[in-house]
């Protein structure tokens, strides 16, 4: 089945599905959500519409489409400088009736990723239903218990984020 088939489905945007319209910010936090909870679909070049009377989000068709020219760069250079530790999901883009535009499908597999992921702007932030929302105590408590193992260097950065979200926590600015 082909992606637009898919889409024309209008499968509703949950914890695993996020539809993005473009490249922002958004997808890098919508990545940190997805990889911290238990991981997901973001495709981007699909704006999102509300079912009338409801708050369930599905796809707006026909799809937006994205610049396909540079995506690659810019998820790249957004997750080295967005999330913390680095991480890079897998992504791919399907090229649509426009020449040079289309979709982009990231996956992101929560199983690769070095839990917690922090993003720089965001903070840690966990897949609640359709949103992406700062983690709470437990929620945080519950991610760094199950971190896993990580890279040396990544060890180093995550007592660091755990004493400034210890921190934060007692401050009550969390």
């Amino acid at each position: 089945q082909d992606i637009v088939g898919w889409l024309a489905e209008k499968p509703e945007e949950s914890e695993r599905l996020d539809f993005k319209k473009d490249f922002s910010d958004t997808v890098s936090a919508s990545i940190v959500a997805m990889a911290n909870h238990d991981g997901g679909l973001i495709v981007v070049g699909v704006d999102e519409e509300q079912d009338a009377g409801t708050k369930t989000k599905r796809p707006k068709l026909p799809p937006d489409e994205v610049d396909l020219k540079s995506w690659q760069d810019w998820l790249t250079t957004r997750c080295y400088t967005d999330i913390r530790p680095t991480y890079q999901p897998l992504a791919v883009s399907f090229t649509g009736p426009h020449p040079g535009r289309g979709l982009v499908l990231i996956r992101v597999d929560s199983t690769s990723a070095p839990r917690p992921l922090w993003h720089v702007q965001r903070g840690v932030l966990w897949r609640t239903g359709d949103q992406n929302r700062p983690a709470d105590l437990e929620t945080l408590r519950w991610l760094f218990q199950h971190e896993g193992t990580l890279p040396d260097h990544g060890r180093a950065h995550f007592d660091q984020v755990r004493s400034r979200v210890a921190g934060a926590n007692a401050e009550g600015c969390w």
